[in-house]
């Protein structure tokens, strides 16, 4: 598979988040460009940026552009294709939070009193239920076609919120932030009903010394199971997973820790600085059967910086499934989640496990993809670092996306052109 063609898109912009429906039949992807030469908080980059909502066989249903800053860094569509969203920065001063008719690109949302990035954005299945992580957790709720103007707030976040994650019945979300906090709420008709806190997540700085002084999680990632209550956040050197239920009773998440000491030398995640605990753990995905989580981690081989991809099964606890090493710092994972069969209550295994790597900037990158139970299915090479990559819940289309402007599609079961097959 080639890039999607679009003349609008340029090197100059990158395509930092995609998302597709549950039956691979439509796909949202935004352009979005920071220049991390600027030191300093905030945006940075003027420009025009833009949506694209795609389908399946690469035609453009419709776009929506507009001149800010920075761009979109975040796209959602619902799991039926009906509603897609997308969030990042407007101007210096506010961000950016639209939600659209997926079929039309007519606006539903249109929010500019947010006052930071829109960092993430998650739906219901039926596009009813909008959550969006910025200086505050927003939940947004559809009736008659429309969204209510005013918002719901999952409230006690010192600053922003890095995650959220919306359960595909809407009924509940997960979200987190930078400074080890977790919260899960309870939804209905609008209200946030009922909120759960964790405890503030501390880890040591430096894990590899019993003294260190700890220091809050920098969690990163938010992924609920579709069929499932299970969900798992990210972030420093773990993961950390629960359910609704457990959250409900007060038990504690089950944890697993990347600081992996029986590695290779040289092999290990870097250490917090600054009285930090570092961002290692990146992104994080949970089956639709609830049975498997994967993540993803930087590494250092000698002075390379490398990755891991790391798939935990949940029974009676966290264990290692499978783990593979990946070439660069990897930036995102996914899994699919297929629907019970007809007359069936059984909710089938998933069969994809999708990783996209990458860093620095300019330099080359790959596209993985695997099977659940960990062997490799074939790698894909682009020119630039990629960020976004996820397949769609009935494993039919993996669509991703490169700092080199490119929107990819793939089917799974077919070797994409230019990919290297492995196993």
């Amino acid at each position: 598979m080639t890039p999607l063609a679009n003349p609008h898109w340029i090197e100059t912009r990158w395509i930092n988040s995609v998302a597709i429906s549950d039956d691979g039949s439509r796909i949202v992807a935004a352009t979005f460009y920071h220049n991390y030469d600027i030191k300093g908080p905030g945006p940075n980059k003027q420009g025009v940026y833009e949506t694209y909502c795609y389908d399946a066989d690469d035609k453009i249903l419709w776009s929506d552009a507009y001149a800010g800053w920075d761009g979109v860094f975040a796209v959602a569509i619902s799991g039926d294709g009906s509603v897609a969203a997308a969030g990042g920065w407007y101007d210096d001063k506010r961000g950016l939070l639209r939600a659209y008719d997926a079929k039309t690109g007519e606006r539903l949302l249109d929010r500019l009193d947010v006052t930071k990035r829109v960092s993430l954005l998650s739906l219901s299945d039926d596009g009813n239920v909008l959550a969006a992580a910025a200086d505050r957790a927003y939940v947004f709720v559809r009736r008659g076609g429309s969204f209510l103007p005013a918002p719901a707030f999952i409230d006690g976040f010192p600053g922003s919120v890095s995650a959220v994650s919306v359960h595909a019945s809407g009924d509940w979300l997960v979200c987190c932030d930078k400074r080890g906090n977790v919260k899960v709420a309870t939804i209905a008709d609008g209200v946030v009903l009922k909120t759960y806190a964790w405890p503030v997540v501390m880890e040591p700085i430096d894990p590899a010394d019993p003294n260190s002084p700890q220091a809050p999680v920098p969690f990163l990632s938010a992924a609920i199971s579709k069929r499932r209550d299970v969900f798992v956040v990210a972030g420093g050197n773990g993961v950390y997973v629960s359910s609704l239920s457990a959250v409900v009773a007060g038990k504690p998440p089950m944890r697993y820790g990347f600081w992996d000491t029986t590695a290779p030398v040289g092999m290990l995640p870097s250490e917090g600085v600054d009285g930090s605990v570092a961002q290692n753990v990146r992104w994080s995905a949970v089956s639709g059967d609830g049975s498997l989580v994967t993540a993803v981690a930087n590494r250092l081989e000698g002075t390379k910086k490398t990755g891991a991809v790391v798939a935990l099964t949940i029974k009676d606890g966290l264990s290692v499934a499978w783990q593979k090493s990946l070439d660069n710092n990897p930036n995102s994972t996914s899994i699919d989640a297929p629907l019970p069969l007809p007359g069936s209550a059984a909710i089938p295994a998933s069969r994809y496990v999708t990783v996209a790597d990458g860093y620095p900037v300019g330099d080359p990158a790959k596209f993985y993809l695997f099977d659940a139970s960990g062997t490799a299915i074939w790698e894909y090479r682009t020119n630039d670092m990629n960020w976004p990559m996820t397949v769609s819940a009935d494993g039919s289309v993996i669509v991703a996306g490169s700092d080199n402007g490119g929107v990819y599609l793939f089917k799974p079961d077919a070797v994409p052109v230019s990919a290297s097959v492995s196993g």
